[in-house]
């Protein structure tokens, strides 16, 4: 059976499999940026953790939107922005930032995607 023959029940079958299949992914995806945003928020976050929690981010903004969850996306993607510093002064300002407070907003991010994935 092609997949052009397939009901939307069958349809909505498959998408739950591969979600259910792919959450113990998702979930380590989010604790990642969780550990992130932790060593951001007492400045320690070092260049690997932060170019991991870009790639992270970036993956699940993708994901989530297949899985129609745009609010996981935009969530996702702000992360994938704020990790996406480059040079090591990006990353000097990036944890000024947080010091100051705009860490809150990215562990919101962070709380939201674990409550789409279920960690």
């Amino acid at each position: 059976m092609s997949q052009a023959a397939l009901s939307n029940d069958q349809m909505q079958a498959v998408l739950a499999d591969i979600w259910s299949k792919s959450l113990p992914l998702l979930k380590e995806r989010v604790r990642v940026l969780e550990r992130a945003v932790d060593a951001l928020a007492d400045g320690s976050l070092a260049g690997p953790l932060r170019a991991q929690a870009g790639e992270e981010a970036h993956k699940l903004a993708g994901l989530l939107g297949t899985f129609g969850y745009p609010e996981g996306t935009d969530a996702a993607r702000m992360l994938e922005t704020e990790f996406d510093a480059q040079a090591p002064e990006e990353l000097i300002a990036l944890q000024a930032q947080a010091r100051d407070g705009d860490v809150e907003q990215m562990r919101d991010a962070v709380r939201l995607l674990r409550k789409i994935v279920g960690s």
